[in-house]
């Protein structure tokens, strides 16, 4: 596969180097294997290593031990730091967070030189919009209408949520977790804009408002089984304390909250390429998860009980 290393802006490229065996540094050392102009300052010294295996190439933020300034970013997502990313040829990572100054995009090629190949993510036009009479589709298209027919894991209801959160973040948004939990919108200004009903442009999905620990299993979104523990803890405290039990509400509240995130949290793990579990399995670890972290809570009340006799 080609590297090809392009300015966001122009589209000027920078550097290109062709995937080999072994490991690529890249950074704005000159003993980097791929140099990037010192003008590029959102670049780190050591930005990213690249391993290169076969066909296999991965990306690692920094050295994988010591990350990067700024970060990588995939469809406007941070990437985490000490996990490595398997590249395809149609993606396009980000050196710094997209629209920083002075960052650069990293643009996956197949050896023949096309974005794309019959491995890669396809994208596609809307009908209502006007395809150039050249026959080309611009980068801002393809990134920001992907098809995802052929995915059978992702319903057409969800299909569509992915895609509008891939529309607003080709406008400079980016999405990141806070807590390590909870998805956030972060504006090119760097304002924050949490995810509610009224800025919600991913929509609402009813699925995860029902079974929200098995939709959480499925992306192994393991955060969900520690927060419900804290709310119920919390449930369990506010019953004992006032006599009044608020955990309807707490299960409420959370499936609420969960129907919110749970498109943008499935558009994060997709993007870090997590692997699916099983629909049956899941429902079926998501219960014992739902179990264990209803424990506590449960602790709280013997203890209440037994206290009272």
């Amino acid at each position: 596969m080609e590297l090809r290393f392009l300015d966001p802006i122009t589209g000027k490229p920078i550097a290109e180097h062709n995937s080999r065996e072994g490991t690529i540094t890249i950074g704005r050392n000159p003993v980097c294997d791929v140099v990037i102009p010192a003008q590029y300052s959102t670049v780190s010294s050591l930005h990213a290593t690249i391993s290169s295996t076969g066909d296999l190439l991965k990306i690692i933020d920094g050295d994988g031990h010591t990350p990067s300034t700024n970060g990588l970013f995939l469809k406007g997502c941070k990437q985490a730091t000490g996990i490595w990313l398997t590249l395809t040829p149609g993606m396009t990572l980000s050196f710094g967070k997209p629209g920083l100054p002075n960052s650069i995009n990293l643009d996956i090629l197949s050896n023949s030189g096309i974005p794309a190949s019959s491995q890669s993510m396809h994208y596609a036009i809307e009908e209502s919009q006007e395809i150039p009479s050249t026959g080309e589709v611009s980068e801002h298209h393809r990134t920001m209408h992907m098809d995802r027919a052929s995915d059978n894991n992702v319903s057409e209801a969800m299909k569509l949520r992915l895609n509008a959160i891939d529309e607003h973040l080709s406008h400079g948004y980016t999405l990141q977790k806070d807590f390590g939990a909870f998805p956030v919108l972060i504006g090119s200004d760097n304002r924050r804009h949490n995810i509610s009903i009224i800025k919600n442009p991913a929509g609402f999905s009813w699925i995860a408002f029902f079974f929200p620990f098995a939709v959480c299993t499925q992306i192994r979104v393991w955060s969900y089984f520690y927060v419900s523990s804290i709310v119920f803890i919390i449930a369990a405290l506010i019953a004992v304390s006032t006599g009044y039990d608020p955990s309807i509400s707490a299960s409420i509240a959370m499936s609420l909250m969960y129907g919110l995130y749970f498109p943008y949290l499935r558009h994060m793990a997709r993007a870090r390429n997590v692997q699916e579990v099983s629909r049956g399995m899941s429902i079926i670890i998501g219960l014992l998860l739902s179990v264990l972290a209803a424990v506590p809570s449960y602790v709280i009340d013997i203890i209440a009980d037994y206290a009272k006799n």
